[in-house]
């Protein structure tokens, strides 16, 4: 950022959520310091990929037994027709609730 690059391209299919977790405190880190204005800095994502939220499942965990517990048990996904090559959804309510995720404190 300090040698102009204003653009940044993440996703919470990288490194299991990580990635983005690691650009949000860079940037916070890069604004604190004085280097960079938040509005000067774009960052782009990609929605509706099923992730494991930083931890993965324990090995002896079908993934869809996990993806059937994290999102079909708390009605954010109501059918396996939305979902597709079982990684990717973008139902509106699996992708609203992946933006709260996103935006809630600790992210």
């Amino acid at each position: 950022m300090e040698l102009g690059i204003n653009i940044i391209d993440t996703s919470v299919s990288f490194r299991s959520m990580r990635s983005e977790r690691a650009v949000g405190w860079a940037l916070a880190e890069a604004v604190a310091r004085g280097l960079i204005e938040r509005d000067q800095i774009v960052v782009c994502t990609k929605g509706g990929y099923l992730t494991f939220e930083c931890d993965r499942p324990a090995y002896n965990l079908n993934p869809h037994q996990w993806i059937d517990n994290t999102y079909f048990r708390r009605g954010i996904i109501e059918s396996w027709s939305d979902v597709v090559g079982d990684c990717h959804c973008i139902a509106p309510k699996f992708l609203k609730n992946q933006v709260r995720v996103q935006l809630s404190p600790g992210s």
